[in-house]
């Protein structure tokens, strides 16, 4: 499940959605008691609009989140601000002039330690006012729900009689006899995560959820809110035991680390489970480097990747880039990855890369050689156009090649492997439409 400007900046546990930008966290994991204590767990409101891109991360680390209430440095529209988990909402509209806002929340943290009714309260929340909110933007609730850090395995467990009400007002805004909580297993991690309004409902299974559509909730509130709920079919005689939840970033969020901007295609866990990026980019403290070796595992603060691929565009208009070593993890190359990249003049592709993508190498007039990996079996639509300079390609296998892929290439381009491989491939340029090949 999917930067907080595309539709989606989850802050519940979700991987399915779309989202890059702001980094957005998953709730805290829960805490091992011992067998003889009565467990006690907690709940959290947690919240997406989108026009305005307001919203409550939810925090993995125990230690910065409701109970730790730290101060944290956090990047939230390429710029880093502090966040607390126990003060604040985050607004990614990119008008925001104040991206981190003091709430005033009140949560049900380490409260549910019996079955029954609870409360939870944001006294400073004039969504009204945020950038984006104007008729004009369309704003509506993506989600809203109610997190806690209940385990999946207390399998009778019901959340009911939810209202939410704004203002002060004695009228809910909103009622919801039954909240369904996140059946998708990538996103609720194993713990229990109510839905109030779910525009993803499709992917987190949770039908049932009120409609954010309809014109009667596109109301939000001017300085307050508040939610009602119980909680029913607990059984507090079980240990709470540890449950791992996802760590930083969310799918689709992005990061820098080193000379590379990522893009997290699987989260990372609280157990130390690595998870799994592509490389977006080049770090701004690198857009001066002429050559680039990318890593086989990438760390935003405790969380740890392995990086898998590089992503279409990539490095797309680099001014500097000359040289660029593809390391033994990466196993997909985007389409247009080094396009126009004037200045590069080689690339290795390794041994788990399949193909070049169409226009990868399109217009790098300083490409003179190319060497493909033992797995690449095809060469895209325009992978080569207007390769002034390019004489040498490298094969250690048969290579299909789309048409055009060598459109715009000047000189004669020597194929070099085995006897069969190399005369294969250069009956397939030549096919391409390329004869200035041997």
């Amino acid at each position: 499940m999917r930067k907080l400007f595309k539709k989606s900046m989850a802050l519940v546990l979700t991987s399915a959605m779309a989202i890059t930008g702001a980094v957005s966290f998953a709730p805290q994991s829960a805490k091992t008691v011992k067998a003889a204590e009565k467990a006690v767990y907690s709940a959290y409101t947690a919240f997406q609009v989108n026009g305005s891109w307001a919203s409550r991360a939810n925090w993995a680390d125990s230690k910065a989140g409701l109970n730790g209430g730290k101060d944290y440095q956090v990047e939230v529209n390429d710029k880093k601000v502090t966040y607390n988990y126990l003060k604040h909402i985050l607004v990614n509209n990119a008008d925001a002039k104040e991206p981190v806002i003091d709430a005033g929340i009140k949560d049900a943290d380490n409260k549910i330690t019996d079955n029954g009714t609870y409360t939870m309260e944001m006294t400073n929340l004039p969504m009204t006012g945020f950038p984006g909110m104007k008729s004009e933007d369309n704003p509506r609730w993506n989600m809203l729900d109610i997190c806690t850090d209940i385990p999946v395995s207390e399998k009778n467990v019901k959340c009911t009689n939810v209202k939410v009400y704004f203002d002060g007002e004695t009228t809910p805004f909103a009622t919801l006899a039954n909240a369904p909580y996140n059946q998708q297993e990538e996103t609720n991690n194993g713990v229990l995560d109510f839905f109030i309004f779910d525009t993803y409902s499709g992917n987190h299974k949770t039908s049932g959820v009120l409609d954010c559509e309809a014109a009667k909730y596109k109301r939000f509130p001017k300085k307050s809110m508040k939610i009602e709920f119980t909680i029913s079919g607990i059984d507090f005689g079980k240990q709470k035991v540890e449950v791992p939840v996802a760590n930083g970033p969310m799918v689709d969020q992005t990061f820098t680390a080193g000379d590379f901007k990522y893009k997290v295609t699987e989260r990372s866990m609280s157990n130390g489970k690595k998870g799994k990026v592509v490389i977006s980019g080049i770090a701004p403290a690198a857009a001066k480097k002429s050559s680039l070796s990318t890593v086989s595992v990438a760390t935003n603060g405790t969380c740890k990747y392995d990086v898998t691929g590089i992503n279409a565009k990539a490095f797309q208009n680099s001014k500097k880039l000359k040289k660029v070593k593809v390391g033994s993890t990466i196993k997909s190359i985007g389409s247009s990855a080094f396009k126009k990249c004037k200045k590069l003049t080689s690339v290795t592709y390794n041994k788990k890369v399949k193909s070049v993508a169409a226009s990868t190498f399109e217009g790098c007039t300083s490409l003179s050689k190319i060497t493909l990996g033992s797995k690449v079996k095809s060469i895209g639509k325009s992978a080569f156009k207007g390769c002034k300079k390019l004489s040498k390609v490298s094969v250690s296998q048969k290579v299909k090649v789309s048409k055009g892929a060598f459109k715009g290439c000047k000189k004669t381009i020597k194929v070099s492997g085995k006897k069969a491989n190399k005369k294969y491939t250069v009956a397939q340029i030549k096919k391409s439409g390329y004869k200035k090949v041997k």
